[in-house]
């Protein structure tokens, strides 16, 4: 428990499980035979900012094998942040001397001889030593570190930060994926061992590409020249939180330096960060971070998130930052913090507004001139999606307390219709409240009114559209629904809900319709058609007889009102080919037997229906379902509910060719 919060940032709730654990392993030794929960909780103790008792919980971690490597490139890490690079340096020569072929501990080193080479040339300056003496050890100093980073290389290729390094940030971009992520992981090390100088500088580089950059779109139907430009793209807003933190940091540095000649004072300042209020430059640089689109910034690392809290104690008046700050600890499995910040966003969001609101109206009676937020680069919309998600998601998703695909919540759905009203172009909010509504059993005219409502967003994206066609049919709208699923090409995507039943639906639908006009061979043609397996729905022909019987049997219909005799009885033995699941097919198949004379038959289907209904009323075992789509619509309480609807339906068919009590099919 306490790995797992650690893992997650929960320091304060992590820290004591690890004191339970680090007490139980030292009961009975000095020294614990396994380091790891010493080795835990000294992490714990750092990220709490406690950097002098948890370099000692470290080195008590050196007394044993396990994680002995790993102890010692903490300690390194801590001796850089506090500017001591001799120790640095030593110590990653200790965990070197445990394992040879890591690229980040000789990138590590080299950097380290890199500072030691700085420092001594600030040296030589300050107390001008010998110049020909210092030369030569730079110069050694020098070779070293290029050496450190070509073993770094040599260890792994793609080891960016030792080619950023090396060969410096232009030469490492090259070849490479998201190339924002592979930047911001390199600005993570740094920040890990207080180069802030080396943060500051990445990041300026980072933001003068982003200034250079041509437009591309983030939505829709991407051509490849836009998704390849997303890829490339270094319009990140964590780049000026970066930089911005680090200046806040070296202010302190600075501060700590100054006013403090305590080691302990000066490692826990270190450790907290405590910022304070940060100088004009700072609150401008994360000023522009916030205004900063945000597509594609989606914070999750760790440090990611430390430097976000800085920037939210530095600058709490800007929302963007209150948002970026709620998916990090969301997506930490900190809900109620994700929470809290998302309406703390929204709060501002909406205070400002009514602000610029209200200072339109006094210097400008004519409200038609009022400027509301601009949905590119606020978070407002998003920040209420969130909080739509966070509501309908209770519980962590590591427990069995949690719901991945989430309950119903009329709450949750206002926060949807008003992030749908805030930004009516969002599909995915569309879709995502799509489904909530149905959760919710919001009747089908009200769910079609919402689509149809932001039509253009539907025709975004293909779950939306396929929801759509889908409520047409439960309202009755067949033709609409007909309409769609022939003409827009859609695209399968793994765990999406079937196509080709809603086609079927529709032929079905349209083709009743016809009957009950007495246009059979409209409705022939549809039903026909029902049996089809269209290219543009990427649907193929199953192994079994689908839902042909159905259709079979409304075919024989149309034939026999028509006359055809002979192809009346050839469809009705057309519907008994191929084999099916047990369920709705066994109806339509005693209905084409009975009207055969066939009668006698139809036992063995009933048995099959009473039998199909039986399993959907069984309690199913209470288990996650280690195979559900992404978190999607199928937990064990959506299964049972799908399967009582499912069994009613069933009911009612059984009623009908039986003339029974259908309690019967539970055996009572």
């Amino acid at each position: 428990m306490g790995v797992r919060l650690a893992k997650n940032g929960s320091y304060a709730e992590a820290k004591p499980y690890l004191e339970r654990a680090v007490a139980r392993a030292t009961q009975n030794h000095t020294r614990a035979l396994d380091a790891a929960p010493e080795y835990y909780l000294a992490l714990v103790e750092r990220g709490l900012g406690n950097l002098k008792r948890a370099e000692d919980l470290f080195w008590r971690c050196t007394w044993r094998l396990t994680h002995k490597k790993e102890a010692y490139v903490e300690i390194a890490r801590i001796a850089a942040l506090r500017g001591d690079w001799q120790e640095a340096l030593a110590r990653i020569d200790d965990a070197l001397a445990l394992g040879q072929d890591e690229a980040k501990l000789w990138t590590m080193k080299g950097i380290f001889l890199r500072k030691l080479n700085e420092k001594n040339v600030h040296v030589e300056h300050v107390k001008h030593l010998n110049k020909e003496s210092v030369l030569h050890d730079l110069h050694v100093l020098h070779g070293q570190s290029k050496q450190c980073y070509e073993r770094a290389v040599k260890c792994d290729p793609l080891e960016y930060w030792a080619v950023v390094e090396k060969e410096g940030f232009e030469a490492a971009e090259k070849n490479r994926g998201l190339k924002a992520q592979q930047l911001l992981e390199c600005i993570s090390d740094y920040w890990g061992i207080g180069c802030y100088d080396e943060v500051i500088a990445l990041c300026d580089a980072a933001l003068a590409k982003a200034a250079a950059e041509k437009p591309y779109r983030t939505e829709g139907a991407l051509p490849l020249k836009d998704t390849i430009a997303a890829c490339d793209s270094y319009k990140n807003a964590l780049f000026g939180y970066f930089k911005g933190a680090a200046q806040l940091k070296m202010k302190n540095v600075a501060n700590v330096e100054i006013s403090s000649t305590n080691t302990n004072v000066a490692n826990e300042e270190l450790g907290t960060g405590n910022i304070g209020i940060g100088n004009t430059s700072t609150l401008a640089t994360l000023s522009a971070a916030a205004e900063m689109p945000t597509d594609y910034c989606f914070p999750n690392r760790l440090e990611e998130e430390e430097v976000l809290k800085m920037a939210a104690k530095a600058a709490p008046e800007l929302a963007n930052t209150w948002y970026y700050l709620g998916c990090c600890e969301w997506n930490h499995d900190r809900k109620d913090a994700g929470l809290v910040d998302w309406k703390r966003c929204v709060e501002l969001c909406e205070a400002e507004n009514s602000t610029r609101s209200t200072r339109s109206t006094r210097t400008n009676h004519n409200l038609s001139t009022f400027q509301p937020f601009n949905l590119s680069t606020s978070s407002y919309a998003l920040a209420l999606r969130c909080i739509g998600f966070a509501l309908s998601h209770p519980g962590t998703y590591f427990t069995n307390t949690g719901v991945p695909s989430g309950i119903p919540s009329k709450e949750a759905y206002e926060y949807y219709l008003k992030s749908l009203e805030a930004d009516p172009t969002n599909f995915r909010t569309l879709d995502e409240a799509g489904k909530l509504a149905e959760k919710l059993n919001i009747p089908a005219p009200k769910r079609l009114a919402l689509m149809e409502k932001y039509r253009s967003t539907v025709y975004k994206y293909d779950a939306c559209v396929l929801r759509l066609a889908y409520t047409y049919n439960a309202v009755g709208r067949y033709a609409e629904a007909h309409e769609i699923l022939t003409t827009r090409r859609f695209h399968v995507w793994e765990g999406a809900d079937g196509l080709l039943a809603p086609f079927v639906e529709s032929c079905i639908g349209l083709g009743k319709a016809a009957m009950a006009k007495g246009d059979y061979k409209t409705a022939l043609k549809y039903f026909e058609e029902s049996t089809t397996y269209p290219a543009n729905l990427q649907a193929g022909r199953p192994g079994d007889a689908g839902t042909e019987p159905k259709s079979r049997y409304f075919m024989a219909q149309c034939k026999k009102a028509l006359g055809d005799e002979a192809g009346y009885k050839a469809e009705l033995e057309n519907s008994f080919k191929g084999w099916i699941h047990a369920g709705e097919m066994d109806y339509w198949r005693v209905k084409a037997l009975r009207e055969l004379g066939r009668g006698a038959e139809c036992a063995p289907l009933i048995a099959e229906l009473k039998a199909a209904i039986k399993e959907l009323e069984t309690p199913a075992p209470v288990v996650i379902n280690a195979y559900a789509k992404f978190a999607g619509d199928n937990s064990a309480m959506e299964r049972a509910a799908k399967a009582r609807e499912k069994a009613g339906a069933l009911r009612a068919l059984l009623r009908e060719i039986s003339g029974v009590d259908t309690t019967e099919a539970n055996g009572k």
